[in-house]
C-alpha cells in the first residue's frame, strides 16, 4: 500500500529505516532538521502513521498506488495542504483532512518548523472486508466516508469535531496498551464517530488562499524575522509587498497561527532566550536592542509575557544550571 522500502528521497534528505516487532520507523534528516514516520500495519488495507517533524519542510517521493484514501489528524504545529484547484490551506490542532492520494505530494511544508499528527492510509479495495471480519457488527463501509467527506473530487477539512479529536488524542496517551489490536479498535471507533456525524463544519469555515497571497506572506515573514532590530508597521508591510492589509492579516494568521504582532513577539522572545542562555556576558540592554527594543523595560515586559519570567530570572536559572553541571 505504502512502499517505504523503495522510497526515493530527494537529494537533500537522508533516510534510515528501523524495523521493530510491531512498527517500522522511517527517520528523515535534511540540513534544516529531522523528522520521522512511525508506521503500524493494523490490518489488511489499513496503515497508521505517527508523523513527527522538527523542520520547515520535508521532501520525498513515497510511492502510493491508486485507490488510497487518507485521513490526517493534526495534533501540534501546522502543515500546508494543497488542493487540486491550486489553493492552499493549513491544518492546525484538531483539524481532520480527508483526501484521495492518487498523486503523492513531494514536499510538505511546516510553517512553525514542527508538526505532529496521525495519518490513516486506507486501501479502499481491502478495508471493508478486513474491518468487518474483525468487527462483524460494525457494518463498516469506507465508501460512506468517501461520499461524505470527499466532495467534488476534492479534499475536505473539518474542524471542531470534539468526539473524534478525543479519540485521536487517546492514541497519544502514554497509558494506552501498545498492542496493535487496541490501535485498530480505536481507529474503528474514529471511523464510527465520523460516519455518524450530523452537522459538519467543512470548507465553509476553513480558509483557502491563492499561491500569490501565500508567497507574499511568506516573504513578509522572512523580512520581519531576518533583521529583528527593524520594526515595521502592518501598513508598511502591506505597501512593500503590494497586498491589501486585511488579506495580509488573514493569510498570515492562517499560515502561522497568530496575528503578526503576537507571532513576532513570541518569535523574538524565544530567539532572545537563546541569546541570553548562550551568551551570559552580553548585558540585557544589548540583547533588547538586538531584537528591536530601545527600552529595556519594554523588552523585559515582553519577555515575561511570553516566557513567564523576566530576562534576569531566566539568565539566573541558566547560570545556576550551568554551574550545577560543571560541579557534577
Amino acid at each position: 500500500m505504502v512502499d517505504f522500502q523503495s522510497e526515493k528521497l530527494l537529494s537533500n534528505t537522508s533516510k534510515e529505516i528501523i524495523k521493530g516487532d510491531a512498527s517500522t520507523v522511517i527517520q528523515l534528516r535534511n540540513t534544516h532538521g529531522e523528522g520521522s514516520f512511525t508506521v503500524y500495519e493494523l490490518c489488511d488495507g489499513l496503515t497508521m502513521m505517527y508523523n513527527d517533524f522538527h523542520m520547515p519542510y520535508c521532501e520525498s517521493d513515497i510511492e502510493i498506488r491508486e485507490n488510497i484514501f487518507c485521513i490526517d489528524f493534526c495534533n501540534e504545529g501546522r502543515v500546508e495542504c494543497e488542493r487540486k484547484n491550486y489553493t492552499l490551506s493549513y491544518l492546525s490542532h484538531g483539524d481532520i483532512k480527508f483526501e484521495k492520494r492518487d498523486v503523492h505530494n513531494s514536499r510538505f511544508e511546516f510553517p512553525l518548523n514542527h508538526y505532529h499528527g496521525i495519518t490513516f492510509v486506507i486501501d479502499v479495495e481491502k478495508i471493508n472486508v478486513a474491518i468487518n471480519s474483525e468487527f462483524p457488527k460494525a457494518s463498516f463501509d469506507i465508501y460512506n466516508l468517501i461520499e461524505k467527506f470527499y466532495r467534488d473530487d476534492e479534499s475536505c477539512i473539518i474542524s471542531n469535531c470534539e468526539p473524534a479529536i478525543k479519540a485521536f488524542m487517546d492514541l497519544y496517551s502514554p497509558s494506552i496498551p501498545l498492542r496493535n489490536e487496541y490501535k485498530l479498535l480505536k481507529v474503528v471507533e474514529i471511523f464510527m464517530i465520523l460516519e455518524e456525524m450530523k452537522n459538519i463544519d467543512t470548507d465553509m469555515e476553513h480558509k483557502y488562499f491563492k499561491y500569490t497571497q501565500v508567497n507574499k506572506v511568506k516573504e513578509i515573514h522572512e523580512l520581519i524575522t531576518q533583521d529583528m532590530r527593524v520594526n515595521y508597521t502592518q501598513e508598511e508591510l502591506a505597501d512593500i509587498f503590494n497586498i491589501s492589509l486585511s488579506a495580509m492579516k488573514e493569510c498570515f494568521k492562517n499560515i502561522y497561527g497568530k496575528p503578526i504582532y503576537s507571532y513576532l513577539k513570541e518569535y523574538k522572545m524565544n530567539k532572545a532566550a537563546l541569546v541570553l542562555k548562550n551568551n551570559l556576558k552580553i548585558n540585557i540592554g544589548t540583547v533588547a536592542e538586538m531584537f528591536g527594543y530601545e527600552n529595556q523595560g519594554k523588552f523585559t515586559q515582553a519577555f515575561k509575557e511570553v516566557r513567564g519570567i523576566t530576562p534576569s530570572e531566566f539568565r539566573e536559572g541558566t547560570y545556576v544550571k550551568e554551574k550545577e553541571n560543571n560541579n557534577e
